[in-house]
């Protein structure tokens, strides 16, 4: 069974942090999920709310230079085949980690995919509907070149195999 890692970077998020802690334990499909929470030095109520979790994520406290030296040390820790990261106020749609496992199942030669993503606010409100039809429209047919100069991939929706993830050596922090 494939196993999915999914890291979040977290600095003083009670706000949201419940939110998006449940949208990733709530995935279900073929697959095993570790999902690793990454504080650096929450002072409100952030690692209270996780506690809640902890026997289904793992919490790792520690200061860093920064949500990336975050990811980073979360992606070096992760055991999963496949790896993405979720902000601390992203949420995963249900089934998100299932259609994911799949495609990659279905394309072994894939290393990295992307997927839609809907903007919204704090109430679930979809916002910034022009964005997304842009980043939709451009994505529709990829083209490499295009990437290079227009961000249209939006990063909760990105997913890639963990070789792929060691061998660009992380993020830049």
């Amino acid at each position: 069974m494939i196993k999915v890692t999914i890291v979040t970077p977290v600095l003083n998020g009670a706000r949201f942090i419940r939110r998006t802690i449940e949208s990733v334990l709530e995935q279900r499909g073929d697959f095993t999920l570790e999902y690793i929470i990454c504080d650096g030095g929450s002072t409100d109520k952030t690692i209270e709310i996780i506690r809640e979790y902890q026997d289904r994520c793992q919490l790792i406290q520690r200061s860093d230079l920064g949500p990336a030296d975050a990811i980073n040390f979360g992606m070096d820790k992760s055991t999963g085949e496949i790896c993405g990261w979720l902000g601390a106020d992203d949420l995963l749609l249900p089934g998100t980690l299932n259609r994911v496992v799949n495609a990659f199942t279905e394309y072994p030669q894939h290393e990295w995919l992307y997927g839609r993503c809907r903007i919204i606010d704090e109430d679930d409100t979809e916002i910034r509907r022009g964005i997304t039809f842009y980043k939709n429209l451009l994505g529709y047919r990829f083209w490499r070149q295009i990437l290079w100069t227009e961000n249209f991939i939006s990063q909760p929706a990105t997913f890639w195999r963990a070789d792929l993830w060691r061998r660009c050596g992380g993020l830049d922090t």
